[in-house]
């Protein structure tokens, strides 16, 4: 799967910040942000799967209805 990039801006106070809290975790800066946005990316994937699931059900129906309407 081919990945994209997700910029953000914050002032050199957050990114110092930041920047010491990876360093006492071990981790680079790249890494200790994806790892603090896990939660929030499993939680969004959830929401777009059931999403997902849901207009592919209603498109589904929609077809059904359609099909037999047309046969009437």
């Amino acid at each position: 799967m081919k990945t994209k990039v997700i910029a953000f801006r914050v002032t050199q106070e957050e990114y110092d910040a930041l920047a010491l809290l990876a360093s006492m975790d071990g981790k680079k800066l790249a890494h200790y942000v994806d790892d603090a946005l896990i939660p929030t990316i499993q939680l969004a994937m959830s929401v777009y799967t059931r999403e997902r699931k849901r207009a592919e059900a209603k498109a589904k129906r929609d077809a059904k209805k359609a099909a037999a309407s047309g046969v009437q």
